[in-house]
């Protein structure tokens, strides 16, 4: 039988009769697991097939073969150890052996409102959040946003696309929930949210990393050209937080994953 390539191979391989191995075992076991997001709830026996997409990555990419082990989860926190069971030319089915419920996410429950950004500046913000592990974003409405959807179907080819990446980043960072991605939102109807930090940048607030940490908590980031004086003014009328970023001038999406990943680490240390 033709033996396949491991995408990590840095020397000849060796036929085996139906596999290929590496140079040692050392290089084997590093060999990560490939995972996948499915629509079907995960558990043990369930048999299903993986989307179209997922399909030709494993056929094409990853050059799986039958009985190759797998790992799906479904975004409720539940992630099953699979194989593949068979392989057609337009369809991968597995089957879950077993099913654990691993305590990656992390204790505090963030969601982050950003405000509307351009192109892939939204999208990388998107595939970053989710690799730390916020909870839900928001792309947020303001006066100086520079991006509008003006028909609905806007939007939601925007989101169908922001949802893949964000799919994509909890795969590859082995998330077993996924963020949801809200639709965009003006600032005053974020504000009635629970706990809010809103940043700002040059400012006397005090510095991020020391302000209260709640296990629920919303942070807010400007557009590019940051609050507007309205903004500002409703914000200290909604009483919320205000924290600073620092003496440098950062950009939205760069405020908000460090924003996000600052706090994410606090909650590690403080509420574990």
């Amino acid at each position: 039988m033709p033996y396949t390539v491991c995408s990590q191979l840095a020397a000849n391989p060796v036929e085996t009769g139906s596999r290929c191995i590496c140079a040692g075992p050392e290089r084997r076991a590093s060999m990560t697991i490939p995972r996948f997001f499915v629509q079907s709830p995960v558990a043990v026996g369930q048999a299903a097939a993986l989307d179209p997409e997922q399909t030709r990555q494993v056929r094409n990419t990853l050059r799986m073969r039958t009985g190759d082990a797998l790992v799906v989860f479904d975004g409720s926190g539940r992630e099953g150890h699979a194989q593949v069971s068979s392989m057609r030319k337009d369809s991968v089915e597995y089957t879950v052996i077993r099913v654990d419920t691993p305590r990656r996410e992390p204790p505090l429950a963030l969601d982050v409102a950003l405000a509307v950004l351009r192109g892939e500046r939204f999208e990388l913000a998107v595939q970053k959040l989710t690799e730390v592990g916020v909870r839900s974003i928001i792309p947020l409405l303001t006066e100086r946003t520079v991006v509008s959807f003006e028909a609905a179907a806007d939007w939601e080819r925007r989101a169908a696309r922001l949802q893949r990446i964000a799919r994509e980043a909890a795969e590859q960072s082995e998330r077993v929930t996924l963020p949801h991605i809200a639709a965009p939102l003006p600032l005053p109807d974020v504000l009635t949210r629970g706990a809010i930090t809103c940043l700002v940048e040059r400012d006397t607030a005090p510095p991020l990393a020391s302000i209260p940490l709640a296990e629920v908590t919303t942070i807010a980031i400007g557009p590019e050209g940051g609050w507007s004086p309205r903004e500002r003014a409703l914000l200290r009328a909604a009483d919320v937080q205000i924290a600073s970023m620092g003496n440098l001038v950062l950009r939205a999406e760069t405020a908000a994953i460090v924003a996000a990943g600052t706090l994410l680490q606090r909650a590690w240390h403080e509420f574990r």
